[in-house]
């Protein structure tokens, strides 16, 4: 049992139990079973972790208390739960932040029936936004962090409950025999030192505009034309759409903006350009899914499609751009109009009846036109930083320029890029076929496609953030340049295209298929043009390489994929999926992360190599001359650490020890980390 002084904390205890709800304030002593007659909260743990808790001695005014630990009765290392995620257990408002010397940092969130504090937290672990009172939280959102500040022996979640209502309610659970009181969690009555597993399983809350966008677009009928949901989805488009993007008319009004089509209904907006107005540098996306996506269900009933990464991303990737554009200072040169197709799923409708309507008319004023499909999502593990750009071919050099610099924008983004006409599909092959200068954006299709398994957890936030940012970049190219590009047909493959197909086959680690045998020899003769023998050859690869990617499990995309131990509502999960990509960590195994472990001098040293490396990847091996004398000559930091003492982001922990073993504190990471920066920029 820990020891604690009374804490001294700003108002007299009312209830103090558990993380969840207490069965009645009426019995003596509860029962097992479910819980009723109060609010029911969630554990403050992530989905699925075990843990177990109880009231220790001497913790606190009195015995309502409860300490709970996950993991301190299966590791000896009694630290081993300092920094746990913690989550919130309902959606509630933050009423105090406190920091105590007994208590360390706090917080206290009342959710209703109940305020809880959760004491003893990582300082300056609680979100920004959430560090006052009056802030607003979500069921599932992260509160803080798991710690041992103030007079902790060691790391652990110290709670307390309030009756809100302010109700007498404490006596009635004391169970004076053994000092502990029977616990609750998500309604269920738990003994005290039971273990327990947290069902705290909400949908992760979305922290960026592109999550946010996602979650209201993705909806449980789906989007299909005609549909409920579809509706729904034209509604939140306009209004997204009307502070930075106005309707054809040059109005805001909500109707202005939907053109209608048989039984579909487009989306178009338009910011006017200034001296260069009359040319127009078009971006669509489409925003429908398919009436059914199939799945187990009974005969004669039908499977909505969520449509996530097809393509609620693609349309939060549009909205974000339009807003970047819109709110800046300066607007585009050209005119930029942005269009949200309907019935893209069914033939390609929306965008084929709105082509057929304006030609002749505006579509003749169009310059460009950049499509985003299929977006946020990952073809395969090795694969998840890669997108596609098809057809940059049809705006000659200055397209491809374009495309090429839009890409070193936004690394470590691998915006792969591909000429031939037959693999430009979709809403973008249209304008291909008027003769406008087309690229089409696309992570391709995958098992997850059009299916009832396309849902918001699939996407990669952070590969979204990327594209945004290369659209971004791209689109003001396109908007501010004094010439535009000029229209060249696509032909069949190139032997850049061949090139570029092998490389991203050895890159997924594909084999063993006699059409890439045939891409290699082609590339081997490095031939000048393609002869139709190699062109068909080449095409077979394509069509080789989306089946065997079509052949991998929908789960085998869903980031980090290769470690089981990383919750997937882990606050971290598309940072640690991004180190994964650039090779920084490979994990404690092959299938673990090992999230809740400490980080040592040594493994500090190769996460800061890697890093460089990855930045600066001509960077020449340094010289094997450290003064560290406590560094194993086989260590597998030996290297890594050569390299952060030539580039002095080390000076070791004295003039001839570096304590390869010692944990890393935060004070040395930002000393580390700032380090590096410098010489980065320096380079």
């Amino acid at each position: 049992m820990s020891k604690h002084r009374r804490h001294q904390i700003r108002r007299p205890f009312a209830l103090l139990l558990s993380a969840a709800v207490l069965s009645s304030i009426t019995a003596v002593v509860p029962t097992a079973g479910a819980v009723e007659g109060f609010q029911s909260l969630l554990a403050p743990f992530e989905c699925g972790t075990e843990w177990s808790g109880g009231t220790r001695d001497y913790h606190g005014f009195n015995n309502w208390n409860l300490d709970i630990n996950r993991t301190s009765r299966t590791y000896s290392d009694p630290q081993h739960d300092l920094g746990q995620p913690l989550l919130a257990q309902a959606d509630g408002v933050v009423t105090w932040v406190g920091l105590q010397e007994n208590a360390g940092t706090y917080l206290d969130i009342d959710y209703g029936d109940y305020t809880v504090r959760y004491v003893h937290l990582v300082h300056d672990s609680i979100p920004a936004h959430l560090d006052q009172a009056g802030a607003s939280v979500v069921v599932g959102e992260l509160i803080g962090l798991l710690g041992d500040t103030g007079n902790a022996t060691h790391a652990h979640l110290h709670l307390e409950y309030f009756d809100s209502r302010g109700q007498e309610a404490q006596r009635i659970w004391l169970i004076p025999d053994d000092k502990q009181v029977q616990i609750a969690m998500a309604g269920e009555l738990i003994d005290p030192g039971e273990t327990f597993v947290s069902t705290n399983c909400s949908p992760p809350v979305a922290e960026t505009p592109l999550e946010r966008h996602i979650q209201s677009l993705v909806v449980p009928g789906g989007r299909a034309s005609t549909s409920a949901g579809a509706e729904s989805a034209r509604a939140y488009l306009v209004e997204q759409l009307q502070p930075y993007a106005e309707a054809l008319d040059a109005t805001t009004d909500p109707l202005s903006y939907e053109d209608g089509f048989g039984d579909g209904t487009n989306v178009i907006a338009r910011i006017p350009g200034s001296d260069l107005g009359d040319e127009i540098v078009m971006i669509g996306t489409h925003y429908d899914t398919p009436a059914d996506c199939g799945g187990d269900t009974d005969p004669g009933t039908v499977a909505p499609c969520p449509g996530a990464t097809d393509n609620a991303a693609g349309a939060a990737l549009l909205l974000e751009l339009a807003k970047t554009i819109g709110s800046a200072e300066t607007g585009p040169r050209r005119t930029l109009l942005f269009a949200f197709w309907d019935r893209t799923e069914t033939a390609l409708a929306g965008a084929k009846a709105w082509t057929d309507t304006n030609s002749p008319g505006i579509v003749d004023d169009v310059v460009v036109y950049l499509d985003y499909d299929k977006q946020g999502a990952s073809l395969s593990l090795p694969l998840r930083s890669t997108t596609f750009a098809m057809g940059a071919a049809s705006g000659g050099d200055p397209l491809r320029a374009a495309v090429e610099s839009a890409d070193q924008a936004s690394l470590p983004l691998d915006v792969t890029r591909f000429e031939t006409a037959s693999e430009l599909s979709g809403d973008a092959a249209i304008f291909v076929d008027l003769g406008i200068p087309t690229v089409g954006f696309t992570d391709r299709s995958t098992a997850c496609t059009n299916s009832v398994d396309d849902t918001a957890d699939l996407i990669d936030s952070t590969k979204l953030q990327r594209q945004l940012a290369t659209a971004i970049h791209l689109t003001d190219q396109l908007a501010t340049a004094d010439s535009v590009p000029v229209f060249e047909p696509l032909t069949g493959p190139t032997p850049t295209d061949a090139s570029t197909l092998l490389a991203l086959v050895d890159r997924a680690a594909m084999g063993g298929l006699t059409d890439f045998d045939e891409l290699a020899a082609i590339v081997g003769e490095a031939p000048t043009a393609l002869d139709p023998t190699q062109s068909a050859a080449v095409t077979a690869a394509f069509t080789a390489f989306a089946a065997r990617v079509a052949t991998l499990a929908c789960s085998s995309h869903r980031a980090p994929a290769p470690f089981t131990d990383l919750a997937a509502q882990s606050y971290a999960l598309a940072d640690v999926g991004l180190l994964y990509d650039l090779e920084i960590t490979t994990g404690t195994s092959a299938t673990t992360y090992s999230p809740t472990n400490y980080v040592t001098r040594e493994q500090m040293a190769a996460f800061l190599a890697r890093l460089w490396q990855a930045l600066n990847p001509d960077h020449p091996t340094p010289p094997d001359d450290h003064p560290f004398t406590d560094i194993d000559p086989d260590s597998f930091a030996i290297t890594a650490i050569n390299l952060i003492y030539d580039l002095e982001i080390t000076t070791g922990t004295s003039a001839t020890t570096y304590s390869p073993t010692n944990y890393v504190t935060r004070e040395q990471m930002a000393a580390f980390l700032g380090r590096l920066l410098r010489a980065a920029r320096a380079g």
